[in-house]
C-alpha cells in the first residue's frame, strides 16, 4: 500500500482536471453558479465532480491507476480518488473566485 503516493498523485491530477474547468471565456453569472451550489452542496453543482473510479467518464481503468499509484488497494485507491476530488475542488473554486473577484 503506498498512500503518500497515491494522495500526491491523485491531488496532481485533481488540480490538472480542475484548471479545465473554468477559463477566461467563463462567465461570471457560471462562476457564480459554481460557487452558490457548491456552499450550498446542492447537487447539481457537486455532481460536476469527476469521480475517477467510478467508470462514469472515459479515462484510466481502474487498474491502470493501480498501476500508476503502484497499488491496486482499495484504501490506497480510495485515497487517489478523494485527493483527486478534493484538489478538483480546490482548483475550481479558486478559479471561480478569481473570475467573480471575491
Amino acid at each position: 500500500m503506498n498512500i503518500p503516493k497515491a494522495i500526491a498523485i491523485g491531488r496532481d491530477r485533481g488540480k490538472a482536471y480542475g484548471s479545465l474547468m473554468l477559463n477566461d471565456s467563463t462567465s461570471m453569472g457560471y462562476a457564480a453558479y459554481i460557487l452558490e451550489g457548491f456552499e450550498n452542496d446542492r447537487d447539481d453543482v457537486m455532481d460536476l465532480a469527476p469521480r475517477p473510479l467510478s467508470g462514469e467518464w472515459a479515462g484510466e481503468s481502474i487498474k491502470e491507476i493501480a498501476d500508476v499509484i503502484g497499488s491496486d488497494d482499495d484504501i490506497a485507491l480510495y485515497a487517489y480518488e478523494i485527493a483527486y476530488i478534493d484538489a478538483w475542488w480546490e482548483t475550481v473554486l479558486f478559479h471561480a473566485k478569481l473570475i467573480i473577484g471575491k
